[in-house]
């Protein structure tokens, strides 16, 4: 007999289904609490000015969990790390279309 056996041939398939499944669990997956929360205070932490003399921990307003988990979700749509060079490239590419 020539060629891939069938056990190889459904092996392969069925990886392939399991890499597709993973995939999609990673695209919807709830973000971590801790990282809504940092990346959450940095954007509260733009939104005010340092002569207010008030702590970010305090002022965190759900706008900025909502654009943090935004963020965090369009990291993962594009598989890259959350960092602000990927804010930047986001910006750049919401710009350009």
């Amino acid at each position: 007999m020539t060629g891939t056996p069938l056990w190889r041939e459904c092996q392969v398939r069925l990886n392939g289904r399991v890499v597709k499944l993973e995939a999609r669990l990673a695209a919807t997956a709830p973000e971590d609490d801790v990282d809504v929360q940092l990346w959450a205070q940095l954007f509260a932490s733009a939104r005010r000015w340092p002569e207010d003399g008030e702590t970010t921990e305090d002022h965190i307003l759900e706008a900025d969990r909502m654009a943090s988990r935004e963020f965090l979700a369009s990291c993962r749509g594009i598989e890259m790390k959350p960092s602000i060079s990927t804010m930047n490239i986001l910006a750049h590419c919401q710009t350009e279309s």
